[in-house]
């Protein structure tokens, strides 16, 4: 991964078994993660973006794809890209995210909170 994708506090995967790491700080092309210290971000991985992985950070289950947390909407269209629209009131904004940490950027950029698991 490179590093203008991570922030502190997104979920990644570094040891390819299934569970995630959590960046507590940024360095120099390093990493330091809750289960791991002075990662090159090169052996860091995006987790894939799934319905589990939506639940677990608050979002609530709506119709027809679509996840709702407080005023905010996250629509899902499923595209071989994997195409989430999020919207904010009466405004929707198409993205890319394919994975949980760009979830986790968009919901910041869009809303100055940090998406956490719940």
């Amino acid at each position: 991964m490179e590093a203008k994708e991570l922030r502190i506090g997104n979920i990644v995967n570094y040891f390819n078994d299934g569970e995630y790491s959590i960046i507590s700080t940024l360095d120099w092309g390093y990493a330091n993660l809750n289960n791991a210290s002075h990662v090159d971000y090169e052996l860091l991985k995006p987790i894939p973006l799934t319905e589990e992985w939506i639940l677990k950070f608050g979002f609530k289950s709506l119709d027809y794809g679509e996840y709702g947390r407080g005023r905010y909407v996250l629509d899902c269209e499923y595209t071989d890209k994997g195409v989430y629209n999020f919207v904010i009131g009466r405004t929707c904004i198409e993205v890319d995210v394919t994975n949980v940490h760009q979830l986790q950027n968009l919901y910041f950029a869009l809303t100055n909170e940090e998406l956490t698991i719940k």
